[in-house]
């Protein structure tokens, strides 16, 4: 009996899939490959997150001094050496624009601040994190922003080091922080209710 050979000729191709759909591929891919590495951007890395407690926080000043907090996680690359040093024009500029103020006004001011209050406070304030490098706390400030909250950042000296605290508040509504905690709590976000003195 006798073999029956098909020449190449007549051999049909392996069916491809279309080219719209390695197109539709190809861009799918890429979003999700943006998608990703935008996520690695905007969220925050909790390695550096320093929690504090009862932090008092004065009025007028851009620092306020933590006496009670847990040792913040520094690895070789973030020591204070390696920081990046930056050079402060208002150094040299401050000066020159000095104003002389009466010493009977800066006496009475004084004299004014001195006297103590009594009163408590019914003022609170919700910490969602403190961090060492500006960009994360800028990023979970953005990340709050992301979900309706509005945050501010408030840069403080923790144990010889600079600490970005990202903060919701003041209110007097301790309801409204404690719902508003919650909601953070939803979305894996920790943050403690402080007392504003």
């Amino acid at each position: 009996m006798s073999t029956r050979r098909t020449s190449p000729s007549n051999r049909k191709p392996p069916p491809c899939a279309p080219a719209w759909v390695w197109l539709f591929a190809g861009i799918l891919i890429g979003f999700f490959l943006s998608f990703l590495f935008y996520l690695r951007e905007i969220v925050p890395h909790p390695s550096t997150v320093v929690v504090s407690r009862d932090v008092p926080v004065f009025e007028n000043e851009a620092i306020a001094p933590i006496e009670d907090s847990e040792s913040v996680e520094l690895s070789e690359a973030e020591s204070i050496e390696s920081a990046p040093q930056t050079n402060f024009e208002f150094y040299e500029v401050l000066p020159k624009i000095e104003v002389e103020v009466p010493d009977d006004i800066v006496s009475a001011e004084v004299s004014e601040a001195n006297q103590p209050t009594n009163k408590p406070s019914n003022y609170y304030i919700l910490q969602v994190g403190a961090y060492r490098d500006a960009n994360m706390a800028q990023g979970l400030k953005a990340h709050l922003a992301s979900l309706g909250v509005q945050a501010v950042i408030q840069v403080a000296e923790v144990n010889q080091m600079q600490v970005h605290r990202v903060q919701i508040g003041p209110s007097a509504n301790v309801n409204y922080l404690n719902d508003l905690r919650a909601q953070l709590a939803a979305s894996q976000i920790e943050s403690i209710i402080k007392p504003m003195p």
